[in-house]
């Protein structure tokens, strides 16, 4: 998968210089949040020009990741949070849908939380924030300096990834592991990728204060809200789709059976249909 260089938009936000994509001129507005590591070319790959044909689709390289500013800092959610604001008033985006897979549900929960007027709906793939358990791989890197030694950006670790968080490996196309890497290789990827880590992780899990912050914080999220997830998700276990159906007041749930942690790339029509009629009611 060739970077689309027709797609790419840049747009300053604060000082750090963000590369977008956008998309549509009917129907909502809809911004793409991707998971950590990722970029909107690779994770939502078969479903921007989908959700484009209904909706005013915006998807966007967060902070420290894809072809946007790596700045030193420190990554939070809540930072996370402020960046989208800060996308959302520089294209002048008064309200949208937000859309965020993994560590991109936890960005858009955290914005549904902080930014109430602004935020239209939520749809949250597989997302961080609804328990403590999260795969034995992210406590490890979490560790200083073990983490640094662990964490080395090669063709063969993103292929190694991307096949071992969905459930069937043979779907995996070598354009998107190509494309991973290339762009994990970039300069200050490694150091954006750990400390955003080790902001939300340690060696037991999710840390309580980020687990508990956001956890308190679903009574008050008011926007309608859609909850997707593959049944063998490796990253989060399917049961946190369930707390988070049991604690988000207008919530729904839609479980993908024979799929990991990625829906929207696995399953990816039966996806963009239900986020399409989901987004258009």
């Amino acid at each position: 998968m060739p970077p689309d260089k027709q797609k790419d938009k840049y747009v300053t936000i604060g000082e750090i210089k963000t590369r977008y994509w956008s998309q549509g001129n009917k129907g909502k507005k809809v911004i793409l949040i991707h998971g950590i590591g990722g970029s909107v070319e690779t994770d939502w790959i078969y479903n921007f020009e989908a959700l484009a044909e209904r909706n005013q689709v915006y998807g966007l390289d967060v902070v420290g990741f894809g072809l946007t500013d790596k700045p030193k800092h420190s990554y939070t959610l809540e930072g996370a949070a402020q960046f989208i604001e800060g996308f959302m008033e520089a294209l002048k985006i008064d309200s949208a849908s937000l859309i965020g897979v993994s560590l991109g549900g936890g960005i858009a929960l955290q914005c549904a939380i902080q930014l109430h007027d602004k935020v239209d709906k939520l749809v949250l793939v597989d997302s961080v924030g609804f328990g403590r358990e999260i795969h034995p791989m992210f406590k490890i890197l979490s560790i200083p300096i073990l983490g640094n030694l662990l964490l080395h950006p090669s063709l063969k670790s993103s292929e190694k990834t991307w096949k071992s968080i969905v459930y069937d490996a043979s779907i995996v196309t070598d354009e998107v592991i190509e494309r991973d890497y290339e762009l994990s290789k970039l300069p200050g990827f490694k150091r954006a990728f750990l400390k955003t880590v080790r902001s939300g992780c340690g060696v037991r899990g999710l840390r309580p204060s980020i687990y508990n912050t956001l956890l308190n914080g679903l009574s008050s999220i008011e926007e309608p809200t859609l909850i997707v997830w593959g049944k063998q998700d490796p990253i989060f276990p399917v049961e946190h789709a369930y707390i988070a159906r049991e604690n988000i007041p207008r919530s729904q749930i839609h479980i993908f059976d024979n799929c990991g942690h990625y829906p929207q790339y696995e399953h990816p029509e039966e996806f963009n249909k239900i986020v399409n009629d989901f987004i258009s009611r």
